[in-house]
């Protein structure tokens, strides 16, 4: 998974970024609490980890986030590629 953080950065483009998942946001948000093992009955071997509700409402508020601007982007750029191909078709009836 560290890979694919690393590649997801170097593959969007720099004026694109703004616009991409918030990916290592949406990581540090379920950074792990470590707790001793309670009672044996973990299906963890050595700790028991605990993700708390603040953790999980971050990471869905970051979610939500990268989603509205994903998808604004992509309306734009949707816009943008009609208007284009539109100016384009008539260039050429002309």
């Amino acid at each position: 998974m560290v890979e694919f953080g690393r590649t997801l950065n170097l593959m969007v483009q720099h004026e694109w970024k703004p616009h991409a998942v918030a990916y290592n946001s949406l990581k540090r948000a379920l950074v792990v609490v470590e707790d001793s093992p309670g009672d044996g009955d973990s299906v963890h071997t050595n700790r028991t980890y605990h993700i708390t509700e603040e953790q999980i409402a971050t990471y869905f508020r970051i979610y939500e986030d990268s989603v509205d601007r994903l998808s604004a982007f992509y309306g734009e750029r949707s816009r943008w590629a009609e208007e284009t191909g539109t100016s384009l078709e008539k260039q050429v009836t002309q």
